[in-house]
């Protein structure tokens, strides 16, 4: 099983640290600087997504055989309180993990105070990275295909048209 995460630019640009992993769970950290701040001076909403899907990520990345990948596809974020400083502390868990769906929760801690909890429902969908450029059964890639737009209801025309370009139709 993959022992690290691949790099993480954006976990890196925010400050973003994830400080432990195992068998199915993580802990995130992120001190709240002034560029985390909306208008209001609390924390942005979009910081405690990053942080609980991240997270999640950091959860789920272990459990992952050679050649998977991972992609959250959504996450509900509940809020409570709001933050403006300290140290976020995000812990993660897969609570159920199937062949191509895993379902995994987060919680983000103040101190003591439940800041936001989220949560990913059935849909970080994982698949094996399956070169389809090379691949000669047109059935495996359209099988593909109506599994992306089945699962996710982000699927776009340019999401599809980034898919086409990655894996090409083989002809």
């Amino acid at each position: 099983f993959p022992t690290r995460m691949h790099p993480h630019p954006f976990a890196d640009l925010i400050g973003l640290v994830v400080t432990a992993r195992d068998d199915g769970r993580s802990r995130s950290e992120l001190q709240i600087v002034p560029a985390h701040l909306n208008p209001h001076q609390v924390v942005h909403g979009a910081v405690l997504f990053a942080l609980a899907d991240t997270g999640m990520g950091a959860a789920l990345y272990p459990s992952l055989a050679a050649g998977e990948s991972c992609a959250t596809i959504e996450l509900k974020l509940n809020f409570f309180r709001p933050a403006a400083q300290g140290t976020l502390v995000c812990d993660s868990t897969i609570v159920n993990r199937g062949r191509t769906i895993a379902n995994l929760e987060s919680r983000i801690l103040l101190g003591d105070k439940l800041v936001a909890t989220a949560q990913c429902g059935g849909t970080s969908l994982t698949v094996a990275a399956v070169d389809l450029a090379k691949e000669s059964d047109r059935s495996k890639r359209r099988a593909m295909l109506e599994a992306i737009n089945n699962t996710s209801t982000l699927a776009s025309a340019d999401d599809l048209k980034a898919f086409d370009k990655k894996f090409p139709d083989p002809v």
